[in-house]
């Protein structure tokens, strides 16, 4: 059976149609993909917060139910697995861990990710509002008030001699016009944190009866750093560019293809390009679609001129969210912000605490382990002098894992779970070599943190770990074997950012790495924010290692004219004012440059040669060495600061 874009939205429908009539059962218990599941869920001490309602919808990963918060009262969705395997879990809690910080308007509002008795969830806002096509028809017949969430289905499409035309044109333009800056105003903030959402598409764009419009459903973004042949071929396939289905470098101008797509459809009824998987792409690799305003009458020729720019089959041609964000009724050539590179592709001072860090990590190797940290206000550059210490340790001998810690994340090893899963996706390619590294009590580990489990090795080893003895005994015991084994051949820098949050059960894991008399040989690089900063010093000296704390000021005047300078590539004189008004906080500094972009149109290219969005060369993507855990400390190289080297970075 030959499956087309079309079949594949019509099962999508299908099942959308038979979860959404799924009700609350008897017996205490909702319907889900793995059977009854109970009606009220919650993490260890509040087992009983969340009230299940009704499933919304799901895919193959995930299932969405409205929820009632007992503890704030008000409804959410609450997102949890379709299937327990430990690759659901790894993908459930990187989808909120990613998306948790990024705000705005058209986003959803990820609330908290939570550990619950042998599951977990995270909650976000419940959006209340009709799919994006149906919107822009008018469609009266799906109420604004019914809940819509992270579903992964597709609204049917209207056939092409359905479109409207004359005066239903007219309101359609309309909503339309209102509604696509908005959606490129929520890719721009998804871009400029490094992210690209790979599945824009009509049922993941809800618009609400106020006019809201909300992109949802983040289960499949990844970070556009990320090699392109570590992710699986996912998405769904009428709205892929070209480069995502042929397995290329997926950057933000695939999300900005997608919202040609719907653009395209919203304008004509019909999709670009129709057919079998193969076809289909083949036909967006060399064909142009036709013009929508040879198939609809009065489509304004500067939205035509857009949307098929952004079916350009070459990334480099298409408009930019910010060109779609900027986009108003008459603007056949939108205005590109100015900003030269992106905002954390560019570090700017902290020498000296660069030098005291480089050289805790040489001191390292020895025996004794190093704890440095790194203490500011919020805004100060904490995150960025981490980011920029793992840069410049790379090294071929070197390993860096790197965490963080969440706010709104209620689980037991807040930054160490993120800390493990970074160091299993680094094992899992060595095959039978990551035998070497099982601890004899492995299965105390991998019940633990079941991204473990997806280590074959280790699930071999998992059989015949020995039991008995105490619970924590036994994980304390396997975590420290875990990272004494990988020290013998790496160097091991370990990172967690907003380490205030850090939970008591995070820093027993982390003291039996520090503590007693077989100390594992590593840097402990930990990041806390100002007022917190003091408080977890006191908490990490019953580690029993001598911690260097690095208190983080303000950028000299001078500093913050370089930043300032290689954001936006204007003069010095433009910049010193604002270099004033930002006060030495670099967040603040490359917020008033963004806020520079927005104001000005295109303009000559900067002084320095710096490149424009979507043209700027990020930093040398860190790499996974081809020897990967198998060389021995004594074959790596002399010590010394490995800089310019490459590093496995997680």
């Amino acid at each position: 059976m030959t499956v087309t874009a079309s079949t594949l939205e019509e099962r999508a429908e299908a099942r959308a149609r038979a979860g959404s009539a799924e009700r609350v059962t008897a017996g205490g218990a909702l319907p889900g993909p793995r059977g009854l599941i109970p009606d009220r869920i919650g993490p260890p001490g509040e087992p009983d917060r969340f009230a299940l309602v009704r499933p919304l919808g799901g895919g193959s990963m995930g299932v969405v139910y409205e929820a009632h918060d007992r503890e704030t009262d008000r409804r959410v969705a609450l997102k949890t697995l379709a299937r327990g395997e430990p690759r659901y879990l790894a993908n459930l809690k990187r989808e909120f861990r990613l998306v948790q910080s990024v705000h705005h308007p058209n986003l959803v509002r990820l609330h908290g990710l939570f550990q619950g008795a042998g599951t977990w969830f995270f909650t976000m806002e419940l959006v209340l509002g009709r799919g994006y096509l149906q919107w822009v028809e008018g469609d009266a017949s799906a109420a604004p008030g019914e809940p819509a969430s992270g579903s992964t289905t597709v609204p049917s499409l209207p056939p092409a001699a359905a479109a409207p035309a004359g005066p239903a044109v007219a309101g359609a333009l309309d909503r339309l016009q209102r509604t696509l800056p908005q959606l490129g105003g929520a890719l721009v903030a998804l871009h400029a944190e490094h992210l690209v959402h790979r599945d824009v598409k009509p049922s993941n764009v809800l618009v609400t009866s106020e006019g809201r419009l909300v992109l949802i459903d983040f289960g499949l973004t990844r970070t556009a750093a990320d090699e392109p042949h570590g992710w699986t071929l996912a998405g769904t396939p009428a709205y892929m560019a070209p480069e995502q289905a042929g397995g290329g470098p997926v950057t933000p101008a695939a999300d900005c293809y997608a919202a040609g797509v719907m653009l395209y459809q919203a304008l004509t009824g019909r999709l670009p390009f129709m057919g079998a998987f193969q076809d289909l792409i083949e036909q967006k690799r060399t064909w142009s679609p036709i013009p929508p305003g040879r198939l609809v009458p009065g489509v304004p020729a500067e939205l035509e001129l857009l949307c098929m720019r952004l079916l350009s089959p070459d990334p480099a041609a298409r408009p930019t969210a910010a060109e779609i964000a900027a986009w108003s009724r008459g603007s056949s050539a939108p205005a590109s912000p100015r900003v030269c590179a992106p905002p954390d592709a560019v570090f700017v001072g902290r020498e000296r605490e660069l030098a005291q860090i480089c050289a805790a990590f040489d001191e390292a190797p020895g025996v004794e382990p190093a704890v440095v940290l790194v203490g500011g206000e919020p805004g100060i550059g904490k995150t960025e002098l981490l980011c920029e210490a793992a840069r410049r340790f790379a090294g071929e001998r070197a390993l860096v894992l790197r965490g963080r810690c969440f706010e709104r994340e209620v689980t037991s090893y807040a930054g160490v779970d993120m800390i493990v899963d970074a160091l299993a996706r680094q094992l899992r390619g060595l095959d039978e070599r990551a035998a070497y590294f099982a601890p004899r009590q492995v299965a105390a580990l991998c019940q633990i943190f079941p991204a473990l489990s997806e280590i074959p090795a280790f699930v071999e080893a998992e059989v015949r770990s020995p039991a008995g003895g105490s619970p924590e005994l036994r994980l304390r015991a396997a975590f420290h074997e875990l990272f004494a084994r990988v020290a013998t051949r790496y160097r091991l820098l370990i990172s967690i950012d907003d380490a205030q949050w850090l939970t008591e059960g995070s820093l027993l894991l982390l003291g039996a790495l520090l503590a007693g008399d077989d100390p594992v040989p590593l840097v402990l690089l930990l990041a806390a924010r100002g007022p917190d900063h003091a408080p977890l010093a006191a908490r990490l000296g019953p580690l029993g290692r001598r911690v260097t704390q690095l208190p983080l000021g303000p950028l000299s005047p001078a500093e913050s004219l370089v930043l300032l300078r290689r954001l936006t590539g204007r003069s010095h004189a433009e910049l010193e004012p604002m270099a004033h008004e930002g006060a030495g906080s670099p967040s603040l500094l490359r917020e008033l440059a963004l806020a520079i972009g927005e104001r000005a149109g295109p303009g000559p290219p900067p002084a320095d040669g710096a490149e424009r969005p979507g043209r700027a060369a990020r930093p040398a993507r860190a790499s996974r060495p081809r020897s990967g855990l198998r060389r021995d400390r004594a074959e790596g190289p002399a010590r010394g600061r490995r800089r310019g080297r490459n590093l496995p970075v997680y």
